[in-house]
């Protein structure tokens, strides 16, 4: 999953934007810039806009980047070496996608609508690393070495939402791409003052979709997101983790 440490808020707040402000700037949604700011990848061509409308560099907005941008920077053929994976692999650490590809997973578990397979947008690591998974399995996967648990899922950020696969289950797998689209919305933000900026903001919906084996309609769970990171976070097993995790 996504949870790459870039600058984005600091930089947007510094610049006295809002994360709507700057949304229409660089051709996006409020709701991506959010989720940018929480650590969600960034496609090549956005973080180039984005450092631009935050008059700052790449290096200083993604800092994990610094190392590989110098490299870039060094270059005279700029788009060759992006071609290069050790450049391509450093960028993907730092939060930043070269591929310009958008990725769909089409998935099938035990049970599930095998003409109908349920669809996820799925990121350039995450994709990278379910190919690993597939053709390694599970003993040899970033999971099993990030875990002590025995149980066999594969999470992943999917736009709007985060999805754990249990793998014993999985019947199909299929990372899909469709052509880059870098022209930005037609559909442009209107902001009549500041009043209506703050006070407008966009609703987000949080819930979790959890589908069973065997079974072809998710068990939905309405959740309350949590106002700010707890302290003792890293030892938070959360609700549901009995539910995804289920313990000898």
């Amino acid at each position: 999953m996504g949870d790459y440490k870039n600058q984005i808020r600091r930089f947007r707040e510094r610049n006295g934007l809002s994360q709507r402000k700057l949304a229409a700037e660089v051709g996006t949604s409020q709701q991506q810039i959010q989720r940018y700011e929480t650590g969600s990848p960034v496609k090549f061509h956005m973080a180039i806009a984005l450092a631009k409308s935050l008059n700052t560099t790449l290096a200083k907005l993604f800092p994990q980047s610094r190392s590989v941008v110098q490299k870039i920077s060094s270059e005279r053929e700029n788009r060759e070496v992006l071609l290069d994976p050790e450049v391509d692999r450093g960028l993907l650490q730092a939060g930043i996608e070269v591929d310009p590809c958008e990725w769909t997973a089409r998935v099938i578990v035990r049970g599930g609508d095998t003409q109908h397979p349920l669809l996820y947008p799925i990121h350039v690591w995450d994709k990278n690393r379910i190919r690993h998974y597939l053709d390694w399995g599970y003993q040899e996967s970033v999971e099993a070495k990030q875990s002590d648990e025995d149980a066999r899922f594969f999470v992943f950020d999917a736009g709007d939402r985060t999805v754990a696969v249990n793998m014993d289950h999985l019947i199909f797998w299929q990372n899909c791409w469709d052509s880059p689209n870098m022209m930005p919305p037609t559909t442009t933000v209107r902001i009549d003052n500041e009043e209506d900026e703050e006070g407008d903001q966009e609703e987000f919906s949080y819930a979790v979709s959890v589908y069973i084996a065997g079974t072809k309609e998710p068990i939905k769970f309405d959740v309350d997101p949590d106002e700010e990171q707890p302290e003792d976070s890293e030892d938070d097993e959360g609700e549901f983790r009995d539910l995804i995790y289920p313990r000898q």
